[in-house]
Parts: structure tokens; sequence; C-alpha cells
């Protein structure tokens, strides 16, 4: 197969996998049960709402009387600049443009809610929405009290920090009266809208949200339609679970069960109707019931993250919860390469620049690769005239073309493939560093310079994309011809630039960043290719040293079949 063929296969293939991964989406969803919604009670019936505030370093969250919930909760930095307040009798969400940290405001739905039945002869004694009625402050930590007297139970709830963006969490349950049964669930619920689901050309939304859970030592990711088949045909996916998390592309929320293994439930559910149609997506964990006999008491403890996908951070809650940082099929380049952005970074503090140095390190780095693939290419355009005269000759006969082009390449010592390999030997390390820049949460809201203030978003005046476009029509000119054929090397000088202008367009910033210094470095690294490869050739021609870019002139192999056609000629 010849470096053209090769080389057009594998755009082909490339186009259908980028058409297939941003256009088709198979849609089995059937529709979701609905979970039961047991009335709220009013605060008549159930005294004034207290709210104490808890902070875990930059993480703030208001911990309500009602239910032992998360009212709000949001990131006290102003790089962030989150605030989500929960509106109590309002609208089911709120639309905000800041990170969906909390995006709920009905009880049923408030993050750690308090979630337990206790059972006498089968019949629940307990109310569906606790109200605590004493609060302690101990230190940094708040508990929360309910004393169900006519019930003769206690549930205590305390709420402490644990470590950056993290909360420990644990219930008691104490029974004063009769034994019963114990069952208890601790939850976690994003709404997320259509329209926020919704991505550009080639760009997913950071915003889309799937379900997580981590059990047998393995993360399983669970899009928001697959979430709601789950929810309406099984009691949960799985048992023993090290987490469960609802998660988008720069940010977390996630249980982790303590001491006590708990069950990993999702589930989805359709809420709203038009432009105001959505999903409220649920991250459940269950235990198993336990019988409680009068006097004893029974603990549920969790660590709940809240919080950006910072890899320190997530190890710090638990080594598992950095598997929910999704850094593609090449995890383990990109966390090199984003080790190394960020060293970067901690010297020139600018993330553009950085951006900018790791990828002249990478390209440095893979330079001996390019040379490689350029004398290739340099080596195919010497027999280029042969070529055409060979496609001439034999226009009616692609057998016999293609047997006198083997023999072509045997006897000048020329592989056709030899100008792609090298470059499919880089694919790996430009595609990890790709998913790295787009998926990393440290580029979230940093400027760059002058009108480039959030490298995580699109260029707002697409100046990028559009230097990007030209640098591109000035590196195909440079480049040689990968293909004798005219009309496909016409294709790929046309094709790839506008191609890349048009899907940068929709990149973030720092995407776009990365590909125009990465193509800039390329010119600069073709023609240092290319003059060593003139004077090499130079050097040959000149009866200098047997190091140059040139085709043998070795007679062909008497006999050979390819070498009877070419004798024809």
């Amino acid at each position: 197969m010849d470096s053209s063929r090769f080389r057009t296969i594998l755009i082909t293939i490339g186009i259908m996998a980028l058409v297939y991964f941003f256009f088709v989406k198979p849609s089995n969803q059937r529709p979701a049960l609905p979970l039961p919604e047991r009335p709220v009670p009013t605060a008549a019936e159930r005294g004034a709402e207290r709210i104490e505030r808890v902070r875990s370093g930059e993480l703030v969250a208001e911990v309500s009387t009602y239910s032992g919930a998360l009212r709000q909760y949001r990131i006290d930095t102003q790089r962030f600049a989150t605030s989500h307040q929960l509106i109590p009798g309002g609208a089911w969400w709120r639309r905000d443009e800041h990170p969906g940290l909390s995006t709920t405001d009905r009880e049923p739905f408030f993050p750690l809610r308090t979630n337990i039945e206790f059972r006498r002869a089968g019949v629940n004694v307990l109310p569906a929405y606790l109200t605590f009625d004493e609060v302690r402050r101990e230190g940094d930590a708040v508990t929360l009290v309910a004393h169900l007297r006519e019930q003769q139970v206690e549930v205590h709830r305390t709420i402490k920090p644990h470590t950056q963006f993290a909360f420990a969490v644990s219930t008691r349950v104490i029974n004063h009266g009769l034994a019963g049964e114990l069952r208890a669930s601790q939850g976690l619920y994003h709404w997320i809208p259509r329209s926020q689901e919704e991505g550009k050309l080639f760009s997913q939304s950071w915003r889309r949200a799937e379900g997580l859970c981590h059990h047998n030592g393995r993360l399983q990711h669970v899009a928001r339609e697959e979430m709601s088949k789950l929810g309406a045909t099984t009691d949960g996916i799985a048992r023993s679970s090290d987490y469960v998390g609802l998660s988008n592309m720069y940010f977390l929320q996630a249980l982790v069960p303590q001491g006590e293994q708990a069950a990993c439930h999702l589930h989805a559910e359709d809420r709203g109707t038009g432009d105001a149609l959505g999903s409220v997506l649920f991250a459940q964990l269950s235990w198993t019931p336990v019988q409680l006999a009068t006097g004893e008491s029974h603990d549920y403890r969790v660590l709940s993250y809240f919080g950006p996908k910072f890899a320190p951070h997530l190890a710090a809650v638990t080594p598992e919860l950095k598997d929910a940082l999704d850094l593609g099929t090449f995890a383990i380049i990109a966390r090199g390469l984003l080790k190394l952005l960020q060293a970067l970074q901690a010297v020139v503090k600018n993330w553009g620049v950085a951006i900018m140095l790791l990828t002249l390190i990478v390209r440095t780095a893979l330079f001996p690769l390019l040379a490689k693939s350029m004398k290739s290419m340099a080596a195919m355009q010497k027999l280029k005239p042969e070529l055409d005269a060979l496609n001439e000759k034999f226009a009616d006969d692609q057998n016999a073309k293609g047997l006198a082009q083997m023999e072509l390449y045997r006897r000048h010592g020329v592989n056709p493939v030899a100008g792609c390999l090298p470059q499919l030997a880089q694919l790996p390390i430009w595609w990890a560093l790709y998913t790295s820049l787009q998926t990393s949460v440290e580029l979230y809201h940093q400027p760059f310079a002058l009108w480039i203030r959030d490298l995580s978003a699109p260029d707002p005046f697409f100046v990028l994309p559009l230097v990007l476009g030209a640098v591109m029509f000035v590196q195909q000119k440079l480049m040689p011809a990968a293909t004798a054929d005219p009309m496909q090397a016409k294709i790929m000088f046309w094709f790839l630039p506008i191609f890349l202008t048009v899907i940068s367009l929709f990149l973030p910033a720092g995407l776009a960043l990365y590909m125009l210094v990465n193509s800039v470095l390329a010119i600069i690294q073709q023609r240092i290719t290319k003059a060593q490869i003139d004077k090499m050739t130079s050097d040959v021609g000149g009866g200098g040293d047997d190091k140059g870019i040139k085709v043998r002139t070795a007679p062909a192999v008497a006999g050979s079949k390819g070498s009877k056609q070419l004798s024809r000629k």
C-alpha cells in the first residue's frame, strides 16, 4: 500500500470517528418511572428553619435543620465566584452561568438529605422529612439533633470539615423504644437543563453531567440517558461501592462510604417541559437494613466531596476518587503532561504561557520522528516523475500499476509507508496533550493575556482560530506533498486548514492556543529539516558522503515481473 492511499484511509477513518462521536447519538432511552414525592411539611407544621455554616477550606456549605441537608454550597474564591442560593417555595431550579455545584431548590432533592426509615411491625414510624430541633457547635463542626419523642427515636447528624472541598458526614440513629428494622440511604442530586447539555460543533458542553459508580476497582461512567433506564429497571448497579458521584467535565459531587459497605444507585428523571425541559440526576448510597433493639444505636458515615476535579484534592479523600478525572484513552501519558503543565505554571505564573512552553517541550522531544517522516516524504517527491509515468502507462491496469510501483520503490530503496509511521507514533502523545488541556479544570476561568480572559472558553473574537487557519495554510504550502496524486494533494492543502479553523472556533482558547503554537513550531521544524535535507542531497550530488536523501540506481532483478513491466516504459 503506497503512502497516499494509507494517508487517505487514515483521514477517512478519523473523519468518520469525529462524525460518529459528535453527531451520531444512539438513543434507545425509555421513559423513566417517576419517583414518589411525599408532601413536604410547611414551616408552620415543623417550626422555623435554622441555617448553620460549615467551611472546608474554600468550600462553604449552609446546613439546614430541614432534613439536615445542604441548602447552599459554594466555592468561596474570586476565581470560581460561585454562589447558588436555593430558594424555598420558588422554582425547581436556578439557571446560572456559574459552575453547577448546587442546582436544586426542592427539599426532596437537597444534597445529603437525611433519608432513613425505622420499621416496627413492617410500618415506618419516622416522618419522610426530618426536622432537627437542636443545633450544637463543636469547633468547626455542626451537629443537628432530632428528638422524635413520640417515636422514641433520636437522630444525630454531624457535618465537619475533612479535607479541601470535602466534609465528613455521620448520622447516628438511637432507638429508645421497641425494636425495629433500620434502613438508610444518602443521596446527591443535580439538575441539568437540556440547553446546558448541548455543545457546539466538535465541542461538548462542560456542564453535561453523568453518574459515577466505583466498585471492584473499576469506575463506571453512566450517561444521563442510561441513568434514566437504570432507575426504571433495577434497584441499583453495584454493591460494595467505593463511591458514587455526579460529575461534569470540571466538577464533581461524590459520596465515599466509610466503614460499612453500601450499594450504588443511579437514576435520572425528566422534569419540566418545552424550553424548561431537563433532568434531575440521582446518585445514592444505600445500606443493608439492620435490626435495632431497644437502647441500641447505629452509625452511617460518609465522606462528601463537592468541588473541582483537582487531582491532589480528590486523592486526599480517597485514592480511587482520582479516577473521576477522565483523561481519555492515553490517560497515563496525559497525567504526566498535566503534571508537567502544572510545574511550568508554578514557574511562569500564567497558564497560557505554560501551555506554550509545554507544546515547545513536546514538539522538541518529537522532532526526530518528524525529521524522519519529512525525509521519507522528500524521497517520495524524488520519485514523483516516475510515479506519474507509471500512472499514465498503467491507467487501465491497476494490478500492473501496483506491481510496477512496488518494484520502483524496491529499486530505489524507498518505503512508501515510512512517512506515515512516525506520524502514527506521535498520535498518542498529541491526543493525550489535547485531552489533558480540554478536561483540565486548572484552566477554568484562567486568563492568558489581552482579550483572552478565560482559557476554558472559546476565543470571544475568534482571533486565535483565524490566525491558526492562516498558519496552517503556510504549513501546508511548505510541507512536501505526501501523495503523488495532484487531486489528493489539493484536497489535503485546503481541507486541513479549513477544518481546523472551523472546529477551533468552538474549542476552549487554551486548546486553540496549543494548536496555534504547535503549527508555528511545525513550520520552524519543517524549515530546519528541509534545509538539512537540501544540504545532504547537495553533498551526495557533489560526491560527498552517503548520508543524503537520494534514490539508488541499482539495476532491477533480472526476470522479475515488475522489472519486465518497467522495462517496457
